[in-house]
């Protein structure tokens, strides 16, 4: 199976949802699924558990200026109550990755960190709740962009369009 995960303001709930569509290997059996409220949902990031439940994230403007926001998805579709995390400032879920029953989330922040924009690790199992978080940059704006973790070692890769950070942080 073949997932895409988007936003529409086509159809759905308000005026920008998530959109999950599904497909067969060869293209056909298409069908797609909404999540959203009368506020803005974007969409940013998709990753599978070996079970094929999906994690999704992104932002919602639900409650404010914007947080991030995730949620699961089980095999036969059904969403998650979504978590929508974040401080005073605008924060939006970017990458994601799984290992197991944990997930790992980068995001970008204004509402944690040195100052500016920030990146934001965010590590959580599949219930949903957060283990450890962190925000990483200096006092300008440190936009990233991409996440991949060696769990095996212990360390995250985090990208931006510029410079690639290695860092190594406690996974579990």
């Amino acid at each position: 199976i073949i997932y895409v995960f988007g936003t529409t303001s086509s159809f759905g709930a308000g005026n920008e949802d998530w959109v999950l569509i599904r497909l067969e290997p060869d293209g056909s059996g298409a069908s797609a699924q909404t999540y959203g409220d009368a506020d803005e949902q974007d969409a940013s990031a998709i990753a599978r558990f070996a079970d094929d439940t999906l994690i999704i994230a992104g932002q919602t403007t639900t409650q404010g200026d914007g947080d991030v926001a995730f949620a699961f998805v089980d095999a036969s579709g059904t969403l998650s109550t979504p978590t929508a995390i974040g401080g005073a400032g605008t924060d939006a879920g970017l990458a994601l990755e799984t290992e197991n029953d944990t997930f790992t989330l980068l995001a970008s922040t204004t509402s944690f960190g040195a100052g500016g924009s920030d990146a934001w690790v965010i590590k959580g199992g599949r219930d949903g709740a957060i283990s450890s978080q962190r925000a990483l940059g200096q006092s300008g704006d440190d936009r990233l962009v991409s996440i991949r973790s060696n769990w095996a070692l212990g360390t995250t890769t985090i990208g931006s369009d510029t410079q690639m950070w290695l860092v190594g942080l406690a996974i579990g």
